[in-house]
């Protein structure tokens, strides 16, 4: 039997060689995944910490915007106009708010119609019955 020469030792030792690399190479893959994985994940933090923060930022802009709004429009004072804005405490709301919908006002429609064709053959009937006798 012939001994393993070192040419032989080296293509035994290879494959394991290869799957060590492999792993290496996988684990340095996985390494900058998680590292990417924690840099978002620190700034979904920091985001998320700063929201309150914004949104009283962004309420409290809305709200000049709508008092600067409300000084710049005319007003029941002024005698130009009704008031614009909605939202504004001295504008009255109207009795009837919205209305009917379009179907709605469609049904009505159709229900005077009949109405009316049937109260026009009643005296049409009414009218017959008297002319006869």
């Amino acid at each position: 039997m012939k001994r393993p020469t070192s040419r032989l030792k080296k293509s035994l030792a290879h494959p394991l060689d290869n799957d060590r690399q492999r792993l290496h190479e996988e684990e340095e893959k996985i390494r900058l995944l998680e590292e990417k994985i924690r840099k978002q994940e620190e700034a979904a933090r920091r985001k998320l910490e700063n929201l309150p923060k914004e949104l009283e930022d962004r309420k409290r802009r809305q709200q000049e915007l709508h008092r600067l709004h409300l000084v710049s429009s005319p007003t029941r004072a002024d005698g130009l106009s009704k008031l614009r804005d909605k939202r504004h405490p001295l504008r009255q709301k109207p009795l009837a708010v919205g209305g009917k919908r379009m179907s709605e006002r469609r049904a009505a429609r159709m229900q005077f119609i009949l109405l009316c064709v049937v109260l026009g053959v009643i005296l049409l009937l009414l009218w017959k019955s008297l002319s006869a006798s």
